[in-house]
């Protein structure tokens, strides 16, 4: 299956070392996007085949290097940490609940109901940690 799109065409194909070492240089660049990790790919032009995956909601490419210098094993690792990395979240939930306390809750509302607000929050939140 092939997806075209504005008249390129990216296959979809498992990407194995000697599938890889197999891919022709082409004229025109075609991006070949791997089946077993969505958003990594590599891209065969006339002189280099290069390793890219795409992240964020925007599906901005980031270039991770060139084959053969960088193996499709050092490749799929990084891809996977920078996909992983754009989906993890940057404060755990205590520390977003400091935030909230300080900077909303306390400011906002009384002192005794800021205080039985927080118990609540700290209390029944606790399982998503």
């Amino acid at each position: 299956m092939s997806l075209i799109l504005l008249g390129l065409i990216m296959p979809r194909i498992h990407l194995t070392d000697l599938a890889v070492a197999k891919l022709p240089h082409q004229a025109a660049q075609i991006t070949y996007i791997d089946r077993t990790l969505p958003g990594f790919a590599i891209r065969v032009g006339q002189r280099r085949k290069t390793w890219m995956v795409m992240v964020g909601k925007q599906r901005r490419r980031v270039v991770l290097g060139h084959y053969p210098l960088l193996s499709l094993k050092e490749a799929r690792l990084q891809a996977r940490h920078l996909l992983l990395r754009d989906h993890s979240p940057s404060l755990t939930l205590k520390a977003t609940t400091d935030l909230f306390v300080l900077q909303h809750l306390r400011p906002n509302t009384k002192p005794s109901s800021a205080t039985v607000l927080e118990r609540l929050i700290r209390v029944h939140f606790t399982h998503l940690e």
